[in-house]
């Protein structure tokens, strides 16, 4: 899904989750822009839009899409709670699809974590400093 050519798109960058990869983050001006850009949004001031994929049946590794999620957020409007809340969701989903529990994985969860926290700061002060 690309939000590019909608209006009021303030900036957007990628975070790498792994080589391959990555959640771009949206910006927005307002949210009329965001629900121009994602009409099917809920009323709100963020918005995480993970990928449809899922493990099938039998488990087997599905080969996971290029961009993995969208994080969307309105300028003003955002800080280090929401910004966590909809990084969460980008957590909750990918170790869903790659299975992953706390039980067997709790190091890497906890890595990915500060990956993607840190990818999202430092993208933002980027932009805004």
């Amino acid at each position: 899904m690309t939000h590019h050519q909608h209006t009021g798109l303030q900036c957007t960058w990628e975070i790498p989750i792994t080589r391959r990869c990555y959640v771009e983050v949206f910006i927005w001006q307002d949210r009329a822009s965001l629900y121009g850009a994602l009409p099917e949004s809920e009323p709100c001031w963020g918005y995480a839009l993970c990928s449809g994929c899922a493990l099938n049946k039998d488990k087997c590794r599905m080969r996971l899409p290029r961009k993995f999620a969208e994080i969307h957020l309105i300028e003003g409007k955002f800080g280090s709670g929401i910004a966590a809340h909809e990084i969460q969701h980008v957590i909750n989903h990918w170790c869903e699809v790659n299975a992953w529990t706390t039980v067997v994985h709790d190091e890497k969860i906890a890595r990915l974590a500060r990956k993607l926290t840190r990818g999202f700061w430092n993208g933002f002060y980027e932009h805004y400093h």
